[in-house]
């Protein structure tokens, strides 16, 4: 008998054969799938096992696992991979349509407990067509544990894509599952699907799926594997929680995929019930794995419902709680020539709510010393926009080692929320921690809670490049602005903040800390400026600033009623560094020890539009306000990433407000605050008779494609919708209804439109109020 050698043992940290550097993954099944030959069983329980369960094998000559029908699309040379687990070598005997090809070889691996499976590989000629491949006991000696097996090609092959259809309602595992006609009915039938770029799964709406997806295959670039619903109705619902044998991890699980779009999809995970080998602390909607040695590539998920995401237990370590309904996770870098991270993805459109902890997380290992740099020992490339976060136990999104990171126009309302006893009951609305370039912009921030962090935004340590713009923060427990330790230009610019910090213990307006975990190191170029901060509530936030060199000019801090700024004020900066602090507007009981600080101070009414409200168009200026062209001018810090990549509409510095109005505070003396217009009439404004023409906003802006316009109404009504360019010419006019109260509103710009500056009016019986908009694409 010949012997082929075997091979090669990778001691992956992972399985991820795709198609890469001209192989292709051609076939897959689990062990457990095989065809027992003789004595032997399934065994469960395994959280390092693909599925959570492998097979072994008595041993004794004529046993073994066999696989067929294996379907070849071409002749050629194939390469058999078994991952398996074992704990001293061993040798099966490899078996092709009946005849002995040859020993395989396995050595030493893990025990499943320990770690990931081992590989071992052997070389098959392989013809077109249905196959039959078995392992078979050699000479009475024991056998691994089969874990799964799989075949790859030595060339690239291209598969015709493939449609496929469940109905938990009308499906039947013995159907095709090509048609709308002929649905399989469950999960595990499209897990032991092997999935080729191109192909497409598509759940019947309104049916619900228990069980974990866990995807068989990765897409190709401009090739994604798509899971969406077909039919009219609710999305379909898969639970992870109520699976047999006990809750899964994961709804949807991610293990080195790459190229996966998921969409219409509603998605649970409301851990009740242990299962074996799967911590009680832990639990997600999508888990997004890289444990291999390649990079993941590209991921959209949108237009998804993703709520009820529980662990079993709490864990007593706060900092412990990973719980998230979404988690993109790189393992550590650990060897030169295979570092990896996952990149290129983006999470829009989805509602997330009622969580342990995290909306949506991200996380890399690192690097070993000497390994990998700042940018592949993190994730890069992320997008999180237009989501709805509702009544999280914690932060919405956190970006945590990321490279690259945009957020914007997304609500988080309710994090930190205490209505389960398994939430955290803390956390600020986004965390940054140890990443380098965010934008955070156009978000809006509610009802944040918690005793410690709970900002509507915080910067963490060890981050550089950070800059948050164009948001609006309220009723935030910690406060509105928070910058810990070892941070290099972090940056808070044109932001609205109402009544946020009404905590006693770091309660602040802003705060700057040298916190960075066991040690303390100051943050360096702290920027906070033209932000519009006002309180009105019965609460007094302190300030507290301790690091190197610190900018705060042009901010309006007003407090009004009982309310007071500063109550404690706190201000250290480091021998050598300054704190630079100039024409900042001090209105109402703002404390003199804040105000003594600035070497211009400015004092008197900012004259908001209607202060108190909780809406950004409520901190605009008005006529004779104290705030309008008192501002200071100076060097605005950089944003190193802008007009590259997904920052490609990001100037280096900014050139609009909040509001949309022009803004160029490095060159020209602005107003103070985050409205840079003309003083505005309110006069004009009320004779506007069904909408509140001072609350009327737009984003994004610039504007690619499609622009939105918020409005609130004081009763339903008629009004238009006008675009047009600045010499006066109408481009665009359509009706709209819209009812009392707030409305959103969806304007789809022409095409043909050429970028530039334009207009966008809202026309109420001949009265308009307008906002300029900037076409960029």
């Amino acid at each position: 008998m010949l012997k082929i050698t075997s091979i090669i043992f990778l001691y992956l940290l992972g399985f991820n054969l795709q198609t890469v550097n001209g192989q292709s993954l051609v076939w897959q099944s689990e062990g457990e799938a095989g065809e027992l030959q003789g004595a032997g069983e399934i065994k469960s329980g395994c959280a390092n096992a693909s599925g959570g369960e492998f097979v072994t094998i008595t041993n004794v000559n004529g046993n073994g696992l066999k696989f067929s029908p294996v379907n070849i699309p071409v002749e050629g040379s194939y390469q058999l991979v078994v991952n398996y687990f074992n704990a001293s070598t061993q040798v099966m005997e490899v078996y092709l349509n009946n005849q002995s090809i040859g020993l395989i070889d396995f050595p030493i691996s893990n025990w499943c407990y320990q770690g990931s499976a081992g590989q071992a590989m052997i070389t098959l000629a392989l013809p077109k067509g249905n196959n039959t491949i078995e392992l078979k006991v050699y000479n009475n000696s024991s056998t691994p544990y089969i874990d799964k097996v799989s075949l790859k090609s030595n060339t690239t092959i291209t598969f015709d894509p493939t449609k496929y259809y469940l109905s938990s309602s009308a499906g039947n595992d013995a159907n095709s599952g090509l048609s709308k006609d002929k649905p399989w009915k469950s999960l595990s039938k499209i897990n032991a699907q092997l999935l080729h770029p191109g192909d497409s799964v598509f759940f019947k709406a309104a049916d619900t799926f228990v069980g974990q997806l866990n995807i068989s295959g990765s897409g190709s670039e401009n090739k994604v594997i798509y899971f969406g619903k077909y039919g009219n109705g609710d999305k379909p619902l898969l639970d992870g929680a109520k699976a047999e044998g006990g809750a899964h991890l994961a709804t949807i699980f991610i293990n080195n995929r790459e190229y996966i779009e998921i969409a219409d999809l509603e998605i649970t995970n409301d851990r009740l019930v242990s299962k074996a080998n799967v911590s009680d602390d832990l639990a997600y909607g999508i888990y997004v794995l890289n444990d291999g040695n390649i990079t993941m590539h590209h991921f959209r998920f949108h237009d998804l419902n993703i709520h009820d995401i529980f662990s079993l237990a709490t864990n007593s370590s706060f900092n412990d709680i990973s719980v998230a309904a979404i988690s993109f996770k790189s393992s550590k870098n650990m060897q030169v020539g295979t570092e990896k991270n996952i990149r290129d993805f983006i999470v829009e459109d989805c509602y997330i709510a009622r969580t342990t902890r995290f909306g949506i997380t991200n996380g890399h290992g690192g690097g070993d010393a000497g390994i990998g740099n700042d940018s592949i020992n993190r994730n890069m490339d992320m997008i999180f926009r237009n989501n709805h976060f509702y009544q999280t136990g914690g932060t919405c999104i956190l970006p945590a080692k990321a490279y690259n990171c945009l957020l914007e126009n997304n609500i988080f309302e309710y994090p930190g929320s205490d209505i389960d006893p398994r939430m955290a009951k803390r956390g600020s609305a986004a965390w940054y921690f140890s990443s380098f370039n965010i934008i955070s912009q156009f978000n809006k921030s509610l009802h944040v809670r918690g005793d410690g962090d709970s900002y509507g935004q915080h910067i963490d340590y060890g981050n550089e490049n950070i800059i948050l713009q164009y948001n609006y923060s309220e009723d935030s427990e910690g406060g509105f602005c928070e910058i810990l330790g070892k941070n290099v230009n972090s940056v808070y610019r044109f932001n609205v903040s109402v009544n946020d910090g009404f905590r006693d213990y770091a309660g602040n307006t802003i705060w700057v800390s040298d916190f960075a975990g066991s040690v303390k190191i100051l943050s360096d170029e702290n920027y906070i400026y033209n932000n519009s901060i006002y309180v009105d509530a019965s609460i007094t936030p302190d300030i507290s600033i301790v690091g190197k060199n610190t900018y705060v000019y042009n901010n309006i801090f007003y407090a009004a009623g009982i309310s007071q700024i500063g109550e404690k004020v706190n201000i250290t900066i480091n021998p050598g560094s300054k704190l630079y602090m100039s024409n900042n507007l001090f209105y109402g009981n703002v404390s003199s020890k804040l105000s003594n600080y600035d070497i211009n101070p400015v004092f008197g009414n900012p004259a908001y539009i209607k202060p108190g409200e909780l809406n950004i168009a409520a901190y605009r200026l008005g006529i004779n306000s104290k705030a309008l062209n008192a501002g200071t001018k100076f060097p605005e810090p950089k944003f190193p990433m802008a007009g590259k990549g997904i920052f490609k509409n990001i100037k280096v510095y900014p050139d609009l407000d909040l509001y949309g109005n022009p803004v160029n505070v490095s060159t020209t003396i602005p107003n103070i605050g985050a409205y840079n217009g003309e003083a505005l009439n309110p006069n004009g404004i009320n004779n506007f008779e069904i909408i509140d023409a001072t609350t009327m906003m737009v984003y994004p802006n610039p504007v690619k494609q499609n622009v939105y316009v918020t409005i609130n109404a004081q009763k339903q009504g008629k009004v238009k919708i006008h675009l047009s360019d600045l010499q006066g010419r109408l481009l665009n006019s359509e009706d709209r209804i819209i009812t009392q109260g707030a409305n959103t509103l969806k304007v789809m710009i022409d095409s043909n439109i050429k970028n530039g500056i334009y207009l966008l009016s809202i026309e109420e019986e001949g009265y308009f109020i307008s906002k300029r908009i900037v076409l960029t694409r």
